[in-house]
């Protein structure tokens, strides 16, 4: 218990987590109505590490980032749930990508950027 209240204490970022309520069929008209998102928000910190590569065959340097989310082991997270990060009051918009990493202290998720759409 105070490992887990020493590693919460790192958590200086705000996570909103949206996931979508299960559909719902309406009894009298039998239409199915979507379900209604849910959005809550918990304390979590985002670590980002950046990895440099060479591509041998255009000898051009490249890197890649990976994203961690570590927030509370009470959480359920699901692979694809909408996550809202806030890091210095900038709004950052990722996606679930993987199964969660469980620990007794934390869990660990990694995160992929969620792209945008015009139109």
């Amino acid at each position: 218990m105070v490992a887990r209240q020493h590693f919460e204490r790192l958590y200086q970022d705000t996570c909103i987590l949206t996931e979508q309520r299960k559909a719902i069929q309406d009894p009298l008209t039998g239409i199915i109505k979507n379900g209604e998102l849910e959005a809550i928000s918990y304390p979590c910190r985002v670590s980002f590490k950046t990895l440099q590569t060479n591509d041998i065959i255009n000898k051009l340097p490249s890197s890649s980032q990976t994203v961690v989310l570590f927030i509370s082991p009470d959480l359920e997270i699901k692979p694809g749930t909408d996550i809202e990060v806030i890091r210095n009051n900038r709004h950052f918009a990722y996606t679930a990508s993987s199964q969660v990493a469980l620990y007794d202290t934390h869990q660990e998720i990694q995160l992929t950027l969620k792209s945008k759409h015009n139109g």
